[in-house]
């Protein structure tokens, strides 16, 4: 009787270690209660969670309308492109330096030619300074087509130029005719009558122009320096003076503006 009373105080005891040992180990797991909150029960914010702050939202930024431009802005430094003035110059035969340039010149080696969008541009370098267009087919006769007009610039004018041409009966090119500038720095047109060159022979004027010869200042034996210089945007020949007086040129320059 006192072995079995025994037994039953030992198994007493061995359950109440296992329980012991039972309530350790689910306490060192950290077995969390995850009841969900009944009907109208209200969640509680733990006490390990940190409620946030409440930060102003920063609003939106107003979005700026801008309104593309009807024309690209120009640029400052880029200078404007000249305007054409006279799609029809009033004569057949003219001479556009802006598209001939420098090819279309024979120079004698005293002046040195040089290309610009608006013209062929004569530097002096050397004494006697000149150069030579050709007119290919040839323009009409001298003495018809007898009044010059041309459009050019001379940085100088302490010396006249001179402008010389020959023709279908007459090669030698000597017919010449002087000439003053009177604005330098600026756009001109200085008008020329053939008839009155000197150094024509008898039958000059009958023929048709064939070439035309500029010499930009008469220098006489004196080397002028490289600020000697005359850029030519066209040459042409009319029949009448009101015609060649009324000749602008074949374009407006932004430096022509008024």
């Amino acid at each position: 009787m006192k072995k079995i009373k025994r037994s039953k105080i030992i198994s007493v005891v061995s359950a109440l270690i296992l329980a012991i040992i039972m309530l350790f180990v689910l306490s060192s797991c950290g077995v969390k209660d995850d009841s969900s909150p009944g009907p109208g029960k209200t969640d509680e914010v733990p006490a390990y969670e940190s409620t946030p702050s409440e930060i102003p939202a920063t609003p939106a930024p107003t979005a700026v309308v801008t309104r593309a431009p009807t024309e690209e802005p120009s640029d400052p430094t880029e200078e404007p492109a000249p305007r054409v003035k006279e799609l029809d110059p009033g004569t057949d035969f003219y001479l556009d330096f802006t598209e001939l340039g420098e090819s279309a010149f024979t120079s004698n080696g005293a002046c040195r030619i040089e290309q610009e969008e608006d013209g062929a541009v004569m530097y002096v370098v050397a004494n006697d300074p000149f150069a030579t267009v050709n007119t290919e087919t040839g323009f009409g006769t001298a003495e018809e087509y007898r009044y010059i007009a041309m459009k050019l610039k001379a940085s100088k004018n302490d010396y006249n130029g001179e402008y010389r041409f020959s023709t279908t009966t007459d090669g030698r090119g000597w017919a010449m005719i002087q000439f003053d500038y009177t604005k330098p720095g600026e756009w001109e047109v200085i008008v020329l009558d053939a008839t009155t060159a000197g150094y024509m022979n008898p039958d000059t004027l009958e023929g048709d122009v064939t070439s035309i010869r500029i010499d930009p200042y008469n220098d006489g034996a004196l080397v002028l320096t490289d600020e000697y210089a005359l850029k030519i945007e066209s040459i042409a020949l009319f029949t009448t003076l009101e015609a060649a007086q009324a000749y602008k040129g074949l374009y407006e320059w932004p430096d022509e503006a008024q």
